[in-house]
């Protein structure tokens, strides 16, 4: 007779899946699926020759602005058009927490530049296999450096089935 009955099973599923719920454990993550692409700034009037806003209004965008900077790309001449998810993952920081679950081993001298990644597997690990970067929430980010490429494949785990994720990242 086995310990690990189907019962078992559900009751871990159901815990797990309290802790993934978006208003549980889980922080919005931005995850980009590229090298970050820039577009120019379709609201203001560039410069040619450095590329950077002349902070005029182009009478075309969608954010008209009289003085200052362009709220739309804030006088850079150029906004972030990569392809990119949001998707809810609990993050964990501290390397004695992670599951070890391949061969690819981190030192811990290491660590403090990796981060381990959980989540629903149904409704992330499609967006996690081709991610190739992540930056944390905002709340997260006044206290790390929340940008992380990801390192490794996306892993299926769970207890008899594959409902979770696991995902390595590394700070860049």
């Amino acid at each position: 007779m086995s310990i690990i009955t189907p019962e078992f099973k559900q009751l871990f599923n159901n815990r797990i899946d309290i802790l993934l719920a978006n208003n549980a454990l889980t922080v919005p993550c931005t995850i980009k699926y590229v090298d970050t692409q820039w577009t120019e700034c379709p609201n203001c009037i560039v410069n040619n020759l450095t590329g950077k806003s002349t902070n005029k209004y182009n009478n075309i965008g969608t954010i008209p602005f009289m003085h200052g900077v362009c709220p739309m790309c804030g006088g850079d001449g150029k906004i972030e058009d990569t392809p990119q998810d949001i998707v809810y993952l609990a993050l964990i920081f501290d390397s004695k927490d992670w599951i070890k679950w391949n061969k690819q081993s981190i030192s811990p001298h290491d660590a403090k530049m990796f981060v381990q990644s959980i989540s629903n597997f149904a409704e992330t690990y499609v967006k996690l296999k081709r991610a190739k970067y992540l930056d944390m929430d905002n709340n997260i980010t006044p206290y790390t450096n929340g940008k992380y490429e990801r390192f490794g494949e996306p892993e299926p785990v769970g207890l008899g089935d594959s409902n979770y994720t696991f995902v390595m990242w590394r700070r860049i």
